[in-house]
């Protein structure tokens, strides 16, 4: 009996610390994102409400960053990550049993198991040996009594990134790939035809003056 009461301690314990060191992640209103790009350089920059974190390579000073959301009670919570440059990462919440692994991106929408959800971001063996810098966002659904909270995730963009936000100058176009070999052959001959012809010109000119 000790030793179980000794045991659940230590895991309120372990628990408690975990949620008090992560910091709490700040939502943005959707109706107030910043729908201008933002390279991930930028400072104090949140486009469409993701913030921007990174997972060091090698470096025991620098803890993987983990964040707390709070109020997930009876709600789901949208996880979207993305990596820059490309690359591969995860995301775990040891309240919630759930271990997800990307590259690129991260798409999830899991049922919150608490009121107050952790998460780690890391790398596993498979990442490449470098620092991998990221956007994040968690938004949490709506209220369960309003709108059924997987109903919820099945209408989200999830398709919407900060790179998402990269608009194209105007006048640059990339010319179309030819599409007709023969159109392309037959445009190379007649080149080539015309060139030979202004040869022989420029030789029978010479020998005329000569």
């Amino acid at each position: 009996m000790e030793t179980l009461v000794r045991d659940v301690l230590l895991v309120f314990v372990v628990v408690t610390y975990v949620l008090c060191d992560c910091p709490v992640f700040h939502s943005i209103n959707e109706a107030d994102y910043d729908r201008n790009y933002s390279a991930i350089t930028e400072i104090n920059k949140r486009p469409l409400g993701f913030a921007k974190a990174a997972v060091y390579y090698n470096k025991p000073t620098s803890p993987n960053p983990c964040f707390l959301v709070p109020g997930a009670s009876n709600r789901r919570i949208e996880i979207m990550v993305q990596t820059v440059p490309s690359g591969r990462i995860c995301v775990r919440s040891h309240d919630m049993q759930i271990d997800l692994c990307g590259q690129d991106k991260i798409v999830s929408c899991p049922q919150a198991s608490a009121n107050d959800m952790s998460f780690e971001f890391y790398c596993d063996s498979q990442c490449e040996e470098v620092d991998v810098d990221f956007w994040y966002r968690f938004t949490l659904s709506s209220d369960p009594a309003v709108l059924d909270p997987e109903l919820w995730c099945d209408r989200r963009e999830t398709d919407q990134f900060p790179d998402s936000l990269v608009v194209s100058l105007p006048g640059l176009t990339v010319p179309p790939a030819p599409t007709d070999t023969n159109q392309t052959s037959g445009g190379i001959t007649v080149i080539v035809q015309l060139g030979l012809m202004l040869v022989i010109s420029a030789v029978i000119a010479l020998m005329m003056n000569n």
